[in-house]
């Protein structure tokens, strides 16, 4: 195989005197997987861009980078962006649909989204030198795994076929499949192990669920060879090899370049909540959110009557959908929620009212009904759809419920595709009263609702799932709407509250 070339465009250099920085390690590392992530602000996506990229002078050669939504790779400043700017210096030519940049002498890099477990099946016959698998965090290892199962390539350089390689940027997250690939590489406290950066292991993975490690090549080969003499008619071990693995750890303080231009990177961050903070700032791989860290009821000014009308700027009603009365059997199913969020012209939040429900389908469809007709076309209905076949069903089937009680109402499906404590965390930022020097974000009209509401706020998340946590997620769906709604006007509200206007 060839060794590791760099095109002439050079990655940031550590200055110290004959010390790698992790942008150089992780374009120089030898493994086949490469973890490399942290810190947000690290560096991760030029790098991924550099690595996908980087052999675009070999005739045949192709490279896949990959997130799971598509708004992901085309935001402003993500992976794509970045691409295009560093391809088109390397005499890329780029097409925005497909996206893919491609050169003269046939090299390409693809870039595609696969929201959906599902979508790694669409690339089966496709060989790609480099895999580029980016937030990897946010990936079940049934994908990653399957997906290095295309890493193959015909590409040479003089008659060397190019070591194929798959590079997986992260940010941590303790409950995340890769976390526990990573195990070795970080210590008890949650954070990397200084000694242990950039340094290879080897692995098979034996079966579907486990992967057996070793400390030296030598001794996984040795293995396989076991396993093949004892398994002789055994297409898997026939073709078994050891894979190697690293973990390279990214810091904000690395990134010079960024820090240069925007020196400010680091304090939003810490204006974050605690997890976030712990996690993005801290690059802490145990950071888990406890009862009582994401939210609190002393965050909410309560007010008597819903804000008129004319100082509301957005407004969107989030659902958390369930379709199960209590029996005998099953005495406290999900609730069913419906979370009315207000964004107010003076930048808080306003929970103006819930409604919530056990009960069966037929009846929640009727309630869906009501709230929806009673809310009128000036509120956005938000549904969370499950992945997959069955939640697609699921999500036409609440659209035509929701516009066959109003016709002109908006309706609004997103597909979770992470846990629940990635969509709570940027609301509980949002609403956290010390990101914003004590002043209140947030408030609350009275109703019957609000003991519920916030006592399933505070326990969330709850161990072993003893309090519902429905409240919240509807809350996050309508969050996230508001957000996505409102990109524009929260970016001049911000900029306007910080000149003093």
């Amino acid at each position: 195989m060839t060794t590791i070339e760099l095109p002439p465009i050079a990655p940031q250099q550590s200055p110290i005197p004959g010390h790698l920085h992790p942008q150089e390690k992780a374009l120089l590392s030898e493994a086949d997987l490469i973890v490399f992530g942290g810190q947000a602000g690290g560096g991760k996506t030029w790098t991924a861009a550099y690595f996908a990229g980087r052999w675009n002078h070999v005739p045949g050669y192709g490279a896949l980078v990959t997130r799971r939504e598509s708004p992901e790779l085309t935001g402003s400043g993500g992976i794509w962006d970045q691409a295009k700017t560093l391809y088109r210096e390397w005499g890329a030519r780029t097409t925005e649909s497909p996206m893919n940049a491609t050169w003269p002498n046939g090299a390409r890099v693809e870039f595609r989204h696969m929201q959906l477990e599902s979508d790694v099946e669409k690339h089966d016959g496709m060989q790609y030198g480099a895999l580029v698998v980016d937030e990897a965090q946010m990936w079940t290892m049934r994908m990653i795994w399957y997906l290095w199962g295309r890493c193959r390539t015909m590409a040479q350089i003089d008659g060397v076929g190019i070591k194929a390689q798959c590079l997986l940027t992260c940010n941590p997250d303790p409950d995340c499949d890769l976390r526990k690939l990573l195990d070795w590489w970080i210590g008890e406290d949650g954070l990397p192990v200084p000694a242990r950066d950039g340094v290879l292991r080897w692995c098979v993975r034996a079966d579907a669920e486990e992967v057996k490690w070793f400390e030296s090549e030598a001794a996984a080969h040795e293995w396989v060879r076991d396993m093949r003499a004892a398994n002789p008619d055994d297409p898997v071990y026939e073709h078994m090899r050891p894979t190697s693995i690293t973990f390279i750890g990214s810091k904000l303080a690395d990134n010079r370049k960024m820090l240069e231009v925007d020196p400010t990177y680091g304090a939003r961050l810490a204006m974050g909540d605690a997890i976030t903070r712990a996690r993005k700032l801290g690059g802490n791989w145990n950071a888990r959110a406890t009862s009582g860290a994401l939210f609190s009821r002393t965050w909410f000014g309560v007010v008597e009557e819903q804000p008129d009308w004319s100082q509301v700027h957005c407004a969107v009603r989030g659902w958390d959908i369930a379709s199960r009365a209590p029996t005998p059997e099953y005495p406290d199913p999900d609730y069913t929620w419906g979370a009315l969020w207000l964004l107010l012209m003076d930048g808080r939040l306003c929970c103006a009212d819930s409604v919530y429900c056990k009960e069966s389908p037929g009846a929640v469809d009727q309630l869906l009904a009501r709230v929806v007709q009673a809310d009128g076309p000036r509120v956005i209905q938000a549904f969370w759809q499950d992945p997959g076949s069955a939640g697609v069903r699921d999500g036409e089937y609440l659209v035509r419920i929701a516009r066959g009680a109003l016709p002109s109402v908006q309706v609004e499906v997103e597909v979770a595709t992470q846990k629940k404590v990635p969509y709570a965390s940027p609301l509980s930022a949002r609403l956290d009263p010390r990101t914003k020097h004590n002043q209140t974000q947030g408030l609350v009209v009275r109703g019957a609702w609000n003991s519920e509401f916030f006592h399933q706020l505070e326990a969330f998340p709850s161990p072993g799932d003893r309090v519902h946590d429905d409240a919240v997620d509807a809350s996050s769906r309508a969050w996230l709407e508001l957000s996505k709604q409102s990109t524009g006007w929260m970016e001049d509200f911000t900029r306007a509250m910080k000149q003093g206007r």
